[in-house]
């Protein structure tokens, strides 16, 4: 079986990778805090636009292909179930994305480090 065609294959390193880059922020945040440097980790990228529906952001962030997504009235009804489980209720846009990281980089968020922002319409905590 090669890596991919399990869902756990794919899904283990993924999860490991992320605990590995949050563990990484906080070290750096604890060690750069003194001169002034913050850093802020941002997770979710359930984005929806025209060119990609919700389902398709959906199969992103799992273990599937976007390929072997299910079409027509399907697909709908898996659109409705991913909206069901986010707390929002709808997928988040570019903007909003954009919106984070703006804040981000301004001196507004001066006094913010070593979090881990979860950007995912409260997936998270579902």
């Amino acid at each position: 079986m090669e890596l991919g065609e399990n869902p756990v294959s794919t899904v283990a390193p993924v999860t490991i990778a992320y605990l590995a880059a949050d563990g990484y922020a906080t070290q750096l945040a604890t060690e750069l805090a003194a001169a002034g440097v913050t850093i802020v980790r941002r997770h979710g990228d359930l984005l929806v636009s025209e060119d990609a529906p919700i389902a398709a952001a959906w199969a992103r962030n799992t273990w599937f292909d976007a390929e072997y997504l299910p079409v027509g009235s399907i697909r709908e009804a898996a659109e409705e179930q991913i909206h069901a489980r986010l707390l929002i209720k709808r997928a988040g846009t570019a903007e909003e994305v954009a919106r984070l990281a703006l804040f981000l980089a301004t001196p507004a968020n001066a006094y913010m480090t070593g979090q881990v922002l979860h950007l995912d319409g409260g997936l998270k905590m579902a």
